[in-house]
């Protein structure tokens, strides 16, 4: 049996169907510890930042926070789950500036 780091999936999204790499569990690993879509990002967002005492500069969208976030090309809360990995991204944003943008097709990043 291969070691569980490359067995797994390690995307936080891939919670949601806890489906292998190797393709050998399509009903997923373990599948009893699947979580939702919502309950995933709300485990890698807010829930993060409170863990480390940061909910009041990170872990929502909200005026005077850090704005570090991703815009995807498909909204994740409406797709099955089974189809998140294949969701690209199209701009990233880190403390409030755009470092990466996919413009039809092209690509363009900026400075950190």
């Amino acid at each position: 049996c291969k070691s569980c780091t490359t067995m797994v999936n390690n995307d936080p999204m891939s919670n949601g169907t806890r489906r292998t790499l190797d393709g050998l569990n399509p009903g997923g690993w373990h599948p009893e510890q699947k979580i939702g879509v919502e309950e995933a990002v709300r485990a890698y967002t807010s829930d993060a930042a409170y863990t480390e005492f940061s909910e009041s500069n990170k872990g929502s969208i909200e005026a005077g926070k850090l704005a570090d976030l991703v815009v995807l090309d498909r909204n994740i809360f409406e797709i099955p789950p089974e189809e998140i990995m294949g969701v690209k991204v199209r701009m990233t944003i880190f403390d409030g500036r755009v470092l990466y943008r996919s413009e039809g097709g092209g690509e363009s990043r900026g400075e950190a």
